[in-house]
C-alpha cells in the first residue's frame, strides 16, 4: 500500500499533489493546518468528496504534532494538554476537521541478506496523503483504495495457517496462505502532499 499510495506516478498535476512551501519538520515556521486546507478544497474540486484521513508516517506525525500552528490549533479548540508532543492523533484529527489520522510506523530491513540491518520506514518521510477512506464493505463507496481478498483456494481474511512435516528437508513446513491485492479505485479520492 505505502508504494501504491505515496505515488508521484499516479498522483500528478496540480489537482492531485501538492508540494509544500515549508516543510513541517520546520515546526517553528510550518502551515500543515494551511497546507491540508488547500489540498481538501482542490480534492473536493476535483471530485466533489471531502477526505476524512490524512496518511503520514510516525516522523511526519510526530512532527505535526510539534509545529506552532498545531499547537495554536490545539489550544483554540480547548484541547488541555497542548505540550510539544502530547497532541494524539484524535487532537490532530480534530485540529484538521478529519476522522482520523492514519499513522504507518512500521520499519523494513532494506539491507540485502546476510548484511547489517539497515532500518527504514516502509512509508516515506517525504509525503502526506490528505483521502477518502472507505467506511463500509461496499464497493460502490468511493474511496482511495481497497484491498481485495480471494478466498477460491482456502485463503482467509488474516490468513490461513497449515502446516505439514517434510522428510525430505527433515522439518515441519509452516504455510500461510492468504491472497490479497490492493487497487487504487479513485484517484480523485485523495491528493498527495510532497513535503520533502
Amino acid at each position: 500500500m505505502a508504494a501504491l499510495i505515496f505515488n508521484t506516478a499516479t498522483w500528478t498535476g496540480s489537482a492531485l499533489t501538492t508540494t509544500i512551501g515549508t516543510n513541517w519538520a520546520t515546526v517553528a515556521s510550518a502551515t500543515p493546518v494551511v497546507d491540508v486546507n488547500a489540498a481538501r478544497q482542490k480534492l473536493w474540486d476535483g471530485s466533489g468528496i471531502w477526505p476524512n484521513a490524512l496518511i503520514v508516517n510516525r516522523k511526519v506525525y510526530n512532527d505535526l504534532r510539534n509545529t506552532t500552528e498545531i499547537i495554536d490549533h490545539s489550544k483554540s479548540q480547548g484541547f488541555m494538554d497542548v505540550r510539544q508532543g502530547n497532541i494524539s492523533e484524535a487532537q490532530l484529527a480534530t485540529v484538521f476537521d478529519l476522522e482520523q489520522i492514519i499513522v504507518a510506523g512500521s520499519p523494513k530491513n532494506t539491507a540485502d541478506e546476510g548484511l547489517a540491518i539497515t532500518i527504514a520506514p516502509i512509508w516515506s518521510n517525504s509525503y502526506a496523503m490528505l483521502c477518502k477512506v472507505a467506511r463500509t464493505s461496499d464497493h460502490r463507496e468511493p474511496c482511495i483504495s481497497r484491498v481485495f481478498h480471494w478466498g477460491e483456494d482456502g485463503s482467509a481474511i488474516g490468513g490461513t495457517i497449515e502446516s505439514y512435516r517434510d522428510e525430505t528437508v527433515r522439518s515441519d513446513i509452516i504455510r500461510v496462505r492468504h491472497d490479497v491485492d490492493e487497487k487504487v479505485m479513485y484517484t480523485q479520492a485523495g491528493h498527495l502532499l510532497v513535503i520533502d
